[in-house]
């Protein structure tokens, strides 16, 4: 019976080492977690925290936590690639998680207010573009646009360019206004136009959107336009 007595009290004291042990790993984990949020590492402060769920997956602290980082992540992420609707939708919710970090939710907002100040600029919009025949970067280039400081070019490969002169130029927000004038083929007589257009970021490139005609062009380099056989028209 004594003996029996002394397998018990080693399995307990085994046991109760062992809940220690995890105890202070998952206290360890979570300190270096957020040692890892101060310094801005969310890769590394992710590890952490999905270490700190395996040890106890009962913690709502350490679940909330986890799910901050992944999406301030993401957030960083997105911001870095110029996907600024896409880092906007993930510092939502890192705001929005209740018992979580309030540091890091105060990173959160102030990058949507760096996000939502962000002031868009005439040469934001200058460039080349391209109307692709289907999948963007995937498929034959149908139509090129360029913007310059006086200038709207826009063509087909197998016709002439179309030259627009900007008159007047206006910017709200990411909308460019731009009042132009053009002559018709034949005609002496010149034109006027106003053309709208706004301007997003997916994946590093710029995407304009063409208001008026519904158009949507994708920001290319000459080379891309040279590679396809295009003639750029003289700037």
């Amino acid at each position: 019976m004594h003996k029996l007595k002394l397998i018990f009290v080693s399995i307990m004291i085994l046991f109760l080492q062992g809940c220690a042990d995890n105890n202070s790993k998952f206290n360890d984990y979570l300190e270096k977690g957020l040692d890892s949020l101060i310094t801005e590492d969310y890769a590394k402060a992710e590890v952490y925290f999905e270490n700190a769920v395996e040890i106890n997956n009962e913690d709502r602290k350490a679940q909330k936590l986890l799910e901050q980082t992944k999406y301030m992540k993401s957030a960083v992420y997105y911001y870095d690639k110029g996907n600024e609707d896409e880092a906007l939708g993930n510092l939502s919710i890192v705001i929005g998680v209740e018992g979580g970090s309030v540091g890091l939710q105060s990173k959160a907002k102030k990058l949507e207010e760096t996000i939502n100040q962000k002031i868009i600029t005439f040469d934001d919009f200058k460039g080349n573009y391209a109307q692709f025949e289907s999948t963007p970067y995937a498929s034959s280039i149908h139509v090129h646009l360029q913007i310059t400081d006086d200038e709207i070019i826009s063509g087909k490969k197998s016709s002439s360019y179309y030259l627009e002169s900007i008159i007047e130029k206006r910017i709200q927000d990411d909308i460019l206004e731009i009042d132009s004038s053009y002559q018709e083929m034949g005609s002496e007589e010149s034109e006027m136009n106003t053309g709208k257009y706004q301007i997003k970021y997916e994946n590093d490139k710029k995407v304009l959107n063409v208001l008026n005609t519904g158009g949507v062009f994708y920001e290319v380099d000459e080379q891309q336009l040279s590679d396809e056989g295009w003639n750029l028209p003289l700037n």
